[in-house]
């Protein structure tokens, strides 16, 4: 449960965060306690946009979603966040083989990283090591 929404009889309603972990926003606005919801106002709640319409507004335009202006539309591309070598070598996977107690091996996670994460996860014990090496070295100048 994000948000509650209840519907007024003049058209509007009335929303209020539920103390969701992202946050309930009207019009780009964050909520900070219940707000009034007028016909054509956008409430974004997770990663989704509604937005309130009267009868009207659906009798004109059936449908709300909003097409991406063809100025910001992007072409595919591919990924660069991937190391190409495991992208080829994920494309044509071979099949799972038994193991030894017959049931069928898991391929590691480790090679569906991407290049930073993989570099970062190299790093992490070196970070370890110098952090404790820093709090040894105030523990004793300062005792």
């Amino acid at each position: 449960m994000h948000a509650r929404v209840t519907p007024a009889p003049d058209g509007s309603a009335t929303v209020e965060d539920l103390e969701s972990t992202n946050g309930t926003f009207v019009n780009q606005n964050e909520l900070e306690g219940p707000a009034r919801l007028d016909p054509g106002d956008h409430l974004l709640v997770g990663v989704s946009v509604l937005e309130l319409r009267t009868q009207q507004d659906i009798r004109s335009r059936a449908s709300a979603v909003i097409q991406i202006p063809p100025a910001l539309a992007m072409a595919e591309r591919e990924p660069t966040y991937v190391n190409p070598e495991v992208r080829s070598a994920n494309l044509a996977p071979a099949p799972p083989a038994p193991g030894p107690s017959g049931d069928v091996a898991h391929p590691t996670v480790d090679r569906y990283l991407d290049v930073k994460v993989r570099k970062r996860a190299q790093l992490a014990p070196l970070a370890v090591l110098t952090l404790v090496a820093i709090a040894l070295i105030l523990y004793f100048s300062l005792k």
